[in-house]
Protein backbone atom coordinates (compact mmCIF):
# COMPACT_ATOMS: atom_id res chain seq x y z
CA UNK A 1 0.00 0.00 0.00
CA UNK A 2 1.41 3.51 -1.29
CA UNK A 3 1.55 6.43 1.34
CA UNK A 4 -0.60 8.39 -0.35
CA UNK A 5 -3.37 5.87 -0.46
CA UNK A 6 -3.00 5.12 3.70
CA UNK A 7 -3.61 8.55 3.78
CA UNK A 8 -6.44 9.01 1.99
CA UNK A 9 -8.08 6.57 4.61
CA UNK A 10 -6.96 8.67 7.58
CA UNK A 11 -9.09 12.00 8.09
CA UNK A 12 -5.79 13.49 9.39
CA UNK A 13 -3.11 12.72 11.66
CA UNK A 14 -4.92 14.81 13.94
CA UNK A 15 -7.48 12.52 14.28
CA UNK A 16 -4.97 10.02 15.47
CA UNK A 17 -3.87 11.88 17.63
CA UNK A 18 -7.15 13.17 19.42
CA UNK A 19 -8.05 9.69 19.64
CA UNK A 20 -4.25 9.15 21.52
CA UNK A 21 -4.77 11.78 23.60
CA UNK A 22 -7.55 10.45 25.03
CA UNK A 23 -6.70 7.91 27.42
CA UNK A 24 -9.72 6.96 29.16
CA UNK A 25 -13.15 5.68 28.17
CA UNK A 26 -15.30 8.32 30.39
CA UNK A 27 -12.97 10.92 28.42
CA UNK A 28 -14.59 9.81 24.82
CA UNK A 29 -18.15 9.24 23.40
CA UNK A 30 -18.87 6.72 25.25
CA UNK A 31 -21.33 5.10 22.11
CA UNK A 32 -18.52 5.64 19.71
CA UNK A 33 -15.98 4.08 22.32
CA UNK A 34 -18.61 1.10 22.98
CA UNK A 35 -18.79 0.31 19.10
CA UNK A 36 -15.07 0.51 18.42
CA UNK A 37 -13.67 -1.48 21.41
CA UNK A 38 -11.52 -4.19 20.32
CA UNK A 39 -12.94 -7.50 22.24
CA UNK A 40 -10.74 -10.11 24.02
CA UNK A 41 -11.80 -13.44 24.69
CA UNK A 42 -12.54 -13.08 28.06
CA UNK A 43 -14.83 -9.87 27.54
CA UNK A 44 -16.39 -11.90 24.59
CA UNK A 45 -17.02 -15.07 27.38
CA UNK A 46 -18.34 -12.77 29.57
CA UNK A 47 -20.84 -11.16 26.82
CA UNK A 48 -22.41 -14.87 26.32
CA UNK A 49 -22.05 -16.32 29.80
CA UNK A 50 -24.43 -12.83 30.82
CA UNK A 51 -27.07 -13.66 28.09
CA UNK A 52 -27.54 -17.30 29.30
CA UNK A 53 -27.27 -16.90 32.99
CA UNK A 54 -29.09 -15.32 36.58
CA UNK A 55 -28.40 -14.13 39.62
CA UNK A 56 -24.60 -14.56 39.27
CA UNK A 57 -22.15 -12.31 41.13
CA UNK A 58 -19.00 -11.46 38.96
CA UNK A 59 -15.88 -9.76 39.39
CA UNK A 60 -14.03 -8.56 36.72
CA UNK A 61 -10.53 -7.83 37.36
CA UNK A 62 -7.82 -6.18 35.17
CA UNK A 63 -4.54 -3.89 36.09
CA UNK A 64 -4.55 -0.47 35.97
CA UNK A 65 -5.38 0.94 31.93
CA UNK A 66 -5.91 -2.56 30.38
CA UNK A 67 -9.63 -1.43 29.38
CA UNK A 68 -12.03 -2.36 32.61
CA UNK A 69 -14.35 0.98 31.85
CA UNK A 70 -14.41 0.46 28.10
CA UNK A 71 -14.87 -3.60 28.38
CA UNK A 72 -18.21 -2.04 30.68
CA UNK A 73 -19.44 0.44 27.69
CA UNK A 74 -18.98 -2.26 25.48
CA UNK A 75 -21.03 -4.72 27.29
CA UNK A 76 -23.43 -2.11 27.86
CA UNK A 77 -23.78 -1.70 23.92
CA UNK A 78 -23.73 -5.38 22.97
CA UNK A 79 -26.72 -6.34 25.93
CA UNK A 80 -29.16 -2.83 24.82
CA UNK A 81 -28.72 -3.26 21.27
CA UNK A 82 -31.89 -4.00 20.41
CA UNK A 83 -33.17 -1.58 23.25
CA UNK A 84 -31.30 1.14 21.91
CA UNK A 85 -32.39 0.38 18.39
CA UNK A 86 -36.43 0.59 19.01
CA UNK A 87 -35.76 3.75 21.20
CA UNK A 88 -34.09 5.69 18.49
CA UNK A 89 -36.65 4.15 15.75
CA UNK A 90 -39.98 4.84 18.48
CA UNK A 91 -38.78 8.54 19.67
CA UNK A 92 -38.31 9.74 15.82
CA UNK A 93 -41.79 7.88 14.50
CA UNK A 94 -43.94 8.53 17.92
CA UNK A 95 -42.19 11.07 20.50
CA UNK A 96 -40.97 10.35 23.09
CA UNK A 97 -43.99 9.01 25.04
CA UNK A 98 -43.60 5.57 22.95
CA UNK A 99 -40.24 5.41 25.10
CA UNK A 100 -42.01 4.29 28.40
CA UNK A 101 -42.36 1.42 27.96
CA UNK A 102 -39.26 -0.36 26.73
CA UNK A 103 -36.81 -1.06 29.04
CA UNK A 104 -32.82 -1.78 28.84
CA UNK A 105 -31.43 -5.40 29.11
CA UNK A 106 -28.35 -3.89 30.89
CA UNK A 107 -27.98 -0.87 33.55
CA UNK A 108 -23.84 0.71 33.80
CA UNK A 109 -23.12 2.85 36.29
CA UNK A 110 -19.83 4.36 37.19
CA UNK A 111 -19.32 3.38 41.54
CA UNK A 112 -19.07 7.63 41.73
CA UNK A 113 -22.66 7.93 39.58
CA UNK A 114 -23.95 5.42 41.82
CA UNK A 115 -22.97 6.88 44.89
CA UNK A 116 -24.17 10.46 43.73
CA UNK A 117 -27.68 9.53 43.33
CA UNK A 118 -28.45 7.53 46.62
CA UNK A 119 -26.96 10.51 48.30
CA UNK A 120 -28.26 12.96 46.92
CA UNK A 121 -25.32 14.52 44.91
CA UNK A 122 -26.58 14.93 41.85
CA UNK A 123 -30.41 15.57 40.35
CA UNK A 124 -32.40 12.58 40.10
CA UNK A 125 -33.67 13.66 36.49
CA UNK A 126 -29.86 13.74 34.57
CA UNK A 127 -29.15 11.49 31.86
CA UNK A 128 -27.08 9.05 33.91
CA UNK A 129 -30.07 8.23 36.08
CA UNK A 130 -32.56 8.07 33.79
CA UNK A 131 -33.80 4.52 34.69
CA UNK A 132 -34.35 4.70 38.09
CA UNK A 133 -36.00 8.87 37.71
CA UNK A 134 -39.71 7.23 36.92
CA UNK A 135 -39.40 4.82 39.93
CA UNK A 136 -38.25 7.88 42.25
CA UNK A 137 -41.19 10.04 41.70
CA UNK A 138 -43.50 7.75 42.48
CA UNK A 139 -41.67 7.37 45.60
CA UNK A 140 -41.75 10.38 46.35
CA UNK A 141 -45.64 11.18 45.28
CA UNK A 142 -46.19 8.47 48.19
CA UNK A 143 -44.30 9.86 50.58
CA UNK A 144 -46.29 13.28 49.50
CA UNK A 145 -49.22 11.70 50.16
CA UNK A 146 -49.06 10.73 54.33
CA UNK A 147 -47.48 14.89 54.30
CA UNK A 148 -50.09 17.32 54.94
CA UNK A 149 -49.09 19.80 52.07
CA UNK A 150 -51.76 22.23 49.84
CA UNK A 151 -51.19 21.35 46.50
CA UNK A 152 -53.81 23.02 44.03
CA UNK A 153 -56.33 21.03 42.11
CA UNK A 154 -54.54 19.65 39.09
CA UNK A 155 -51.38 20.96 39.42
CA UNK A 156 -48.49 18.18 39.51
CA UNK A 157 -45.25 18.69 42.35
CA UNK A 158 -42.41 19.07 39.80
CA UNK A 159 -39.17 16.54 41.06
CA UNK A 160 -37.39 19.82 43.19
CA UNK A 161 -40.11 20.54 44.77
CA UNK A 162 -40.87 17.48 46.08
CA UNK A 163 -37.44 17.01 47.21
CA UNK A 164 -37.91 20.64 49.26
CA UNK A 165 -40.95 19.32 50.63
CA UNK A 166 -39.67 16.03 52.22
CA UNK A 167 -36.60 16.66 52.99
CA UNK A 168 -33.17 14.95 52.40
CA UNK A 169 -33.38 11.87 54.60
CA UNK A 170 -37.15 11.12 53.08
CA UNK A 171 -35.44 11.98 49.73
CA UNK A 172 -32.39 9.59 50.33
CA UNK A 173 -35.30 6.78 51.62
CA UNK A 174 -36.92 7.16 48.44
CA UNK A 175 -34.19 7.31 45.76
CA UNK A 176 -32.88 4.31 47.43
CA UNK A 177 -35.74 2.27 47.32
CA UNK A 178 -35.93 3.08 43.70
CA UNK A 179 -32.79 1.87 42.44
CA UNK A 180 -34.02 -1.47 44.88
CA UNK A 181 -36.95 -1.83 42.77
CA UNK A 182 -35.67 -0.30 39.40
CA UNK A 183 -32.79 -2.48 39.43
CA UNK A 184 -34.50 -6.17 39.55
CA UNK A 185 -36.61 -5.32 36.36
CA UNK A 186 -33.14 -5.70 34.27
CA UNK A 187 -30.89 -8.72 33.81
CA UNK A 188 -27.56 -7.00 34.27
CA UNK A 189 -26.31 -4.25 36.56
CA UNK A 190 -23.02 -3.50 35.44
CA UNK A 191 -20.71 -1.02 37.76
CA UNK A 192 -17.02 0.32 37.64
CA UNK A 193 -15.58 0.69 40.77
CA UNK A 194 -12.38 3.20 40.98
CA UNK A 195 -8.98 2.38 41.10
CA UNK A 196 -8.41 2.32 45.46
CA UNK A 197 -5.41 3.04 47.35
CA UNK A 198 -3.28 -0.21 47.78
CA UNK A 199 -2.31 0.69 51.53
CA UNK A 200 -5.38 2.71 53.29
CA UNK A 201 -8.33 0.10 52.09
CA UNK A 202 -11.18 1.67 54.15
CA UNK A 203 -12.69 3.62 51.47
CA UNK A 204 -13.37 0.32 49.50
CA UNK A 205 -14.50 -1.90 52.34
CA UNK A 206 -16.65 1.05 52.98
CA UNK A 207 -17.77 1.07 49.21
CA UNK A 208 -17.76 -2.99 49.59
CA UNK A 209 -20.56 -2.66 52.52
CA UNK A 210 -23.03 -0.77 50.59
CA UNK A 211 -22.56 -2.66 47.30
CA UNK A 212 -23.15 -6.13 49.58
CA UNK A 213 -26.24 -4.14 50.99
CA UNK A 214 -27.30 -3.42 47.67
CA UNK A 215 -26.65 -7.35 46.12
CA UNK A 216 -28.40 -8.65 49.52
CA UNK A 217 -31.88 -6.27 48.93
CA UNK A 218 -31.61 -7.45 44.88
CA UNK A 219 -31.31 -10.60 45.53
CA UNK A 220 -34.33 -11.26 48.56
CA UNK A 221 -36.90 -10.34 45.46
CA UNK A 222 -37.75 -13.40 44.22
CA UNK A 223 -38.30 -12.75 40.71
CA UNK A 224 -35.04 -10.89 40.30
CA UNK A 225 -32.84 -12.70 37.57
CA UNK A 226 -30.18 -9.86 38.01
CA UNK A 227 -26.42 -10.82 37.36
CA UNK A 228 -24.62 -8.05 39.22
CA UNK A 229 -21.25 -7.33 37.55
CA UNK A 230 -18.59 -5.18 39.24
CA UNK A 231 -15.28 -4.07 37.90
CA UNK A 232 -12.25 -3.82 39.82
CA UNK A 233 -8.56 -2.83 39.94
CA UNK A 234 -6.99 -6.63 40.15
CA UNK A 235 -3.98 -4.83 42.62
CA UNK A 236 -6.49 -4.13 45.19
CA UNK A 237 -8.57 -7.47 45.21
CA UNK A 238 -7.48 -9.33 48.25
CA UNK A 239 -8.36 -9.61 52.01
CA UNK A 240 -11.76 -8.90 52.14
CA UNK A 241 -14.34 -11.85 52.82
CA UNK A 242 -16.90 -10.60 50.14
CA UNK A 243 -14.29 -11.34 47.24
CA UNK A 244 -14.53 -15.10 47.95
CA UNK A 245 -18.50 -14.39 47.21
CA UNK A 246 -17.68 -13.44 43.63
CA UNK A 247 -17.17 -15.28 40.46
CA UNK A 248 -13.74 -13.75 38.91
CA UNK A 249 -13.22 -13.09 34.95
CA UNK A 250 -9.52 -11.28 34.56
CA UNK A 251 -8.91 -9.09 31.64
CA UNK A 252 -5.31 -10.47 30.65
CA UNK A 253 -3.29 -7.51 28.91
CA UNK A 254 -3.19 -7.31 25.03
CA UNK A 255 -1.02 -9.42 22.79
CA UNK A 256 0.73 -6.56 20.56
CA UNK A 257 -0.70 -8.14 17.61
CA UNK A 258 -4.21 -7.24 18.79
CA UNK A 259 -3.00 -3.26 20.18
CA UNK A 260 -2.09 -3.27 16.50
CA UNK A 261 -5.70 -4.88 15.11
CA UNK A 262 -7.36 -2.41 17.34
CA UNK A 263 -5.47 0.81 15.81
CA UNK A 264 -6.05 -0.83 12.17
CA UNK A 265 -10.25 -1.40 13.13
CA UNK A 266 -10.39 2.29 13.97
CA UNK A 267 -8.13 3.99 11.26
CA UNK A 268 -8.32 1.04 8.40
CA UNK A 269 -4.32 1.04 8.05
CA UNK A 270 -1.44 1.92 10.25
CA UNK A 271 -0.66 5.08 8.68
CA UNK A 272 1.13 7.33 9.55
CA UNK A 273 3.44 4.61 11.80
CA UNK A 274 4.88 1.81 9.40
CA UNK A 275 3.84 -1.88 10.29
CA UNK A 276 7.11 -2.52 11.69
CA UNK A 277 6.84 0.55 14.05
CA UNK A 278 3.35 0.33 15.20
CA UNK A 279 4.46 -3.24 16.14
CA UNK A 280 7.36 -1.79 17.93
CA UNK A 281 5.34 0.53 19.82
CA UNK A 282 2.48 -2.18 20.94
CA UNK A 283 5.22 -4.26 21.76
CA UNK A 284 6.68 -1.70 24.36
CA UNK A 285 3.27 -0.97 25.97
CA UNK A 286 3.17 -4.38 27.22
CA UNK A 287 0.17 -5.25 26.55
CA UNK A 288 -2.00 -2.27 28.00
CA UNK A 289 -4.18 -0.23 25.90
CA UNK A 290 -3.95 2.99 28.28
CA UNK A 291 -0.07 3.11 27.85
CA UNK A 292 -0.30 1.80 24.11
CA UNK A 293 -2.33 5.17 23.82
CA UNK A 294 0.38 7.09 25.65
CA UNK A 295 2.93 5.71 23.62
CA UNK A 296 1.34 6.99 20.18
CA UNK A 297 0.91 10.48 21.34
CA UNK A 298 4.24 10.24 22.39
CA UNK A 299 5.85 9.25 18.89
CA UNK A 300 3.46 11.13 17.37
CA UNK A 301 5.26 14.40 19.75
CA UNK A 302 8.73 13.17 18.47
CA UNK A 303 7.57 13.19 14.66
CA UNK A 304 5.76 16.34 14.05
CA UNK A 305 9.05 18.14 15.71
CA UNK A 306 11.80 16.48 14.09
CA UNK A 307 12.51 18.34 11.35
CA UNK A 308 12.17 17.08 7.86
CA UNK A 309 10.61 14.17 9.61
CA UNK A 310 10.03 11.10 7.83
CA UNK A 311 7.27 10.91 5.45
CA UNK A 312 6.31 7.91 7.71
CA UNK A 313 6.79 7.47 11.37
CA UNK A 314 9.41 4.76 11.50
CA UNK A 315 11.07 2.53 14.13
CA UNK A 316 13.89 5.27 14.92
CA UNK A 317 11.70 7.91 15.81
CA UNK A 318 9.77 5.22 17.79
CA UNK A 319 12.79 4.75 19.98
CA UNK A 320 13.50 8.41 19.84
CA UNK A 321 10.18 8.86 21.45
CA UNK A 322 10.03 5.97 23.87
CA UNK A 323 13.04 6.38 26.18
CA UNK A 324 14.39 3.70 28.58
CA UNK A 325 13.82 6.32 31.38
CA UNK A 326 9.66 6.38 30.06
CA UNK A 327 9.61 2.64 30.02
CA UNK A 328 11.37 2.78 33.89
CA UNK A 329 8.94 4.52 35.07
CA UNK A 330 5.69 2.81 33.07
CA UNK A 331 7.06 -0.74 34.40
CA UNK A 332 7.57 0.48 38.29
CA UNK A 333 4.52 -0.67 39.33
CA UNK A 334 4.34 -3.66 37.87
CA UNK A 335 8.23 -4.54 38.62
CA UNK A 336 7.09 -3.13 42.47
CA UNK A 337 4.52 -6.35 43.13
CA UNK A 338 7.13 -8.57 41.80
CA UNK A 339 10.34 -7.67 43.83
CA UNK A 340 8.47 -5.80 46.54
CA UNK A 341 11.66 -5.93 48.81
CA UNK A 342 14.60 -6.15 46.32
CA UNK A 343 14.85 -2.27 44.45
CA UNK A 344 18.09 -4.03 42.71
CA UNK A 345 16.42 -6.64 40.92
CA UNK A 346 13.68 -4.21 39.99
CA UNK A 347 16.28 -2.31 38.65
CA UNK A 348 17.86 -5.39 36.53
CA UNK A 349 14.42 -6.44 35.34
CA UNK A 350 14.02 -3.17 33.62
CA UNK A 351 16.99 -3.23 31.90
CA UNK A 352 16.55 -6.77 30.67
CA UNK A 353 13.07 -5.69 29.63
CA UNK A 354 14.33 -3.08 28.13
CA UNK A 355 17.25 -4.94 26.05
CA UNK A 356 14.53 -7.53 25.07
CA UNK A 357 12.55 -4.65 23.39
CA UNK A 358 15.42 -3.75 21.71
CA UNK A 359 16.34 -7.13 20.58
CA UNK A 360 13.34 -9.08 20.68
CA UNK A 361 14.85 -12.11 21.99
CA UNK A 362 18.44 -12.60 23.38
CA UNK A 363 20.11 -15.66 24.63
CA UNK A 364 20.43 -15.97 28.47
CA UNK A 365 24.11 -15.86 28.35
CA UNK A 366 24.49 -12.48 26.15
CA UNK A 367 21.64 -11.05 28.29
CA UNK A 368 24.29 -11.44 31.40
CA UNK A 369 27.48 -10.37 29.48
CA UNK A 370 25.38 -6.95 28.26
CA UNK A 371 23.85 -5.91 31.82
CA UNK A 372 27.16 -7.62 33.95
CA UNK A 373 25.34 -9.76 36.34
CA UNK A 374 26.23 -13.36 37.47
CA UNK A 375 24.27 -15.86 35.81
CA UNK A 376 22.76 -17.64 38.72
CA UNK A 377 21.23 -13.61 39.96
CA UNK A 378 20.00 -13.69 36.58
CA UNK A 379 18.40 -17.02 36.76
CA UNK A 380 16.16 -15.88 39.26
CA UNK A 381 15.12 -12.67 37.83
CA UNK A 382 14.44 -13.92 34.70
CA UNK A 383 12.31 -16.88 36.59
CA UNK A 384 9.84 -14.59 38.55
CA UNK A 385 9.20 -12.18 35.47
CA UNK A 386 8.60 -15.79 33.90
CA UNK A 387 6.02 -16.46 36.15
CA UNK A 388 4.25 -12.94 35.90
CA UNK A 389 4.47 -13.36 32.14
CA UNK A 390 6.15 -10.70 31.13
CA UNK A 391 8.93 -13.02 29.27
CA UNK A 392 9.20 -16.36 27.87
CA UNK A 393 11.82 -19.16 27.71
CA UNK A 394 12.90 -21.66 25.08
CA UNK A 395 15.91 -23.85 24.61
CA UNK A 396 17.22 -23.75 21.04
CA UNK A 397 19.91 -26.76 21.17
CA UNK A 398 22.31 -25.17 24.28
CA UNK A 399 21.51 -21.86 24.27
CA UNK A 400 18.91 -20.95 26.38
CA UNK A 401 16.78 -17.61 24.82
CA UNK A 402 14.50 -15.26 26.16
CA UNK A 403 11.80 -12.90 24.25
CA UNK A 404 9.05 -10.88 25.71
CA UNK A 405 5.97 -12.92 26.72
CA UNK A 406 3.80 -13.26 23.57
CA UNK A 407 0.82 -11.26 26.42
CA UNK A 408 3.28 -8.10 25.80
Amino acid sequence: MTVSSMKSSVSSVSDVYDWASRLTAESRNSLVAAAEYYWPTETRRLHNRLLQSQRQLIAVLGCQGVGKTSAMLALDLALNIEFYRHALTAKTKNGNDALKNIKPRAISLNYSDLDSFLNLLKPADSPHFSNFCSTYMDELNQLLRFKLVRVPYGKQVSLRDAEVILGREKCRTARMNSFLKTTPQHQVLLIDLPDYSKTDRRLMFKDLKLIQFLWRNIMADQYSETNLVLFFQEETFHDHFYFGKMDTITINPFKAKDLVLAYKQKFKNTYPFTEDSLVKVATLSRGIFRRFLQYVKLCLDKWTETKDHPELLDETIVQEAITKERIAQDMDTELSQIFPKNPDAKLTATEILNLLGEKKSVNQKTIAELIEIADYRLSRIINKLDSAGLVQRKKIGLDKIVELSEST
